[in-house]
């Protein structure tokens, strides 16, 4: 980035004109990439130039792009050579609000994107609460946005692509954290509903919790949950039904050129286990 010409000094003023070649992008929370509005964003400002001020901060020598990324943007793309600026002198972590404030307040962030710029937030040392208050928004949603960055990452992309709904992310967090990406790939290839997906989540919790019954039962020598004692044949069915999902897992890593060299040994050992104790 050019440094600031010491013959045009950009001072703490309501609103002015600036060159373009003195700002420069701050921190991004948004997917840039994927824009489709852009081009028709493009060609309003190159008929009419940018009619709302951005707003941008000092930093050092430099200016930094507070509010209004996109209208920069797309003023560099239309060839414009200056743009209607509002100075502020924001801190780091002020500019990182005011700039996520505009963002949620436009609802142009989806919840793994406000998911990261709350994380970055808090790093910074702030609490939920604290936090929250500043934003403007209710702490349980700062929350389950943290909620969405401990699902796979690729169910975070589809996520953000919106090829995967909020809704069919928050059922997902309720299975455990090991079937979640077998589970979004279900969802995905079976084009499942939201509920569907809360159906097919419920069934498999089910599933473990009877099948948690019946081994607690058969290790302990009492009857299990259907009133009797857990029998081989039990252990051998939940041993074909594991069998199968853990095929399904093998497959879906293969296809997606990972190494599936380790689970595959993970789980030879296992039956080879489970037929000597037979």
């Amino acid at each position: 980035m050019k440094s600031k010409p010491a013959d045009e000094p950009l001072e703490l003023r309501p609103v002015k004109d600036a060159p373009m070649a003195l700002l420069e992008d701050g921190a991004e929370f948004r997917d840039v990439d994927d824009d489709p509005g852009f081009a028709e964003f493009t060609d309003s400002i190159r008929e009419h130039g940018v009619l709302q001020p951005i707003v941008i901060r000092p930093v050092g020598d430099e200016f930094q792009v507070v509010i209004g990324r996109r209208r920069k943007r797309a003023a560099d793309a239309a060839g414009i050579s200056s743009i209607p600026v509002i100075v502020r002198d924001f801190t780091d972590t002020e500019a990182a609000i005011v700039s996520l404030v505009s963002n949620i307040h436009h609802k142009t962030m989806n919840s793994i994107e406000r998911g990261r710029a709350y994380r970055a937030l808090l790093a910074a040392g702030m609490t939920q609460t604290a936090l929250a208050k500043k934003l403007g928004v209710h702490q349980p949603e700062i929350a389950g946005c943290l909620r969405m960055l401990e699902l796979p990452q690729t169910t975070q992309d589809l996520v953000e692509d919106g090829k995967l709904s909020h809704s069919h992310a928050i059922q997902l967090l309720k299975a455990p954290p090991e079937d979640r990406e077998r589970l979004t790939s279900r969802i995905a290839s079976e084009n499942l509903s939201v509920k569907d997906t809360l159906s097919v989540v419920d069934q498999e919790a089910a599933q473990r919790k009877q099948y948690a019954e019946r081994q607690t039962a058969d290790d302990a020598g009492l009857p299990d949950g259907r009133g009797r004692r857990a029998t081989r044949e039990d252990v051998n069915r939940e041993f074909i039904r594991q069998l199968g999902r853990t095929f399904g897992d093998i497959a879906y890593k293969a296809l997606r050129g990972e190494d599936v060299a380790e689970i595959a040994n993970r789980y030879q050992q296992k039956c080879l286990q489970f037929l000597g104790d037979a």
